[in-house]
């Protein structure tokens, strides 16, 4: 609200800037662009900085013919740049501090199990699943989903869930392949990853509480459904959750590594201005 007065504010008087300009000469745009720079100026100084940005930026466009303001106004931008910059990366520091807190909070849940091929996490009070589905997640946070099918055998390749308001969320279709769609023990199971595996953890995950339905189905037209127990539903989300949080931690610090270096960058082309 404060954001979008003090543009509409500003809007205003670039307007009426204009206008005063359209039929004056050099003189009247000097006065003008001065006006706009000392605005500018105080906008910063208050810490104001997207208002002086858009006043410098419009000092260029509206007093094309203010050489000497416009040349003040680039070294204003360099500070106006600096203060935008430092306020984005408080910010983000905040986010990431909030995603570190929830992360560990969900940590919680996971327990390390030890694989000769590769570790994996599981949701700790999960237990064995002999069917319906059952989270794992990598150890950089990467969510799979195993989809477990006892009885009755229709050699499923696909799962589905839905909710009774009739959305649903659906893998695509995982070839019988003895690896990823396999039947060891008398148990189909078939490993979903990517977007499969991240499609059913949103869906679980946006509807936690609310009984869904689990769906197996083979590319022959077999299917056979089931309650998706609370219990796995809460472990999905659980994994899922953990899984999305350790990506919006690595979006955040690759935004903090950005800007970062903008503002490494900001500073040298200040230094060069002086």
């Amino acid at each position: 609200m404060y954001n979008a007065t003090i543009k509409t504010l500003i809007a205003a008087f670039l307007a009426m800037a204009a206008l005063s300009v359209t039929s004056c000469g050099g003189d009247n745009q000097v006065k003008t662009a001065q006006s706009m720079l000392e605005r500018a100026r105080a906008a910063a100084n208050t810490g104001q900085y997207e208002a002086a940005k858009l006043l410098l930026d419009s000092i260029d466009s509206v007093c094309p013919k203010a050489v000497d303001v416009r040349r003040e106004g680039m070294s204003l931008m360099a500070t106006v740049r600096e203060g935008l910059l430092n306020v984005q990366i408080a910010q983000t520091d905040s986010l990431l501090a909030v995603a570190q807190l929830r992360g560990d909070s969900l940590q919680q849940r996971l327990r390390k199990v030890e694989n000769p091929i590769e570790p994996y996490f599981v949701v700790t009070d999960l237990g064995t699943v002999t069917q319906g589905l059952d989270p794992r997640l990598m150890p950089d946070g990467t969510l799979y989903i195993l989809s477990r099918l006892s009885s009755p055998k229709i050699r499923h390749n696909s799962v589905s869930v839905s909710a009774p308001d009739g959305t649903s969320a659906s893998t695509s279709a995982i070839p019988r392949d003895g690896e990823r769609n396999d039947d060891t023990g008398g148990i189909e199971t078939i490993t979903f990853i990517g977007t499969d595996a991240d499609t059913i953890g949103a869906f679980v995950h946006a509807h936690i509480g609310i009984p869904l339905t689990l769906r197996f189905a083979s590319t022959d037209g077999k299917t056979t459904e089931m309650p998706l127990p609370q219990q796995q539903a809460q472990a999905i989300a659980a994994a899922y959750g953990y899984a999305d949080n350790i990506r919006q931690r690595k979006i955040l610090n690759i935004r903090r590594r950005a800007l970062e270096e903008q503002l490494g960058l900001n500073r040298s082309q200040s230094a060069s201005l002086r």
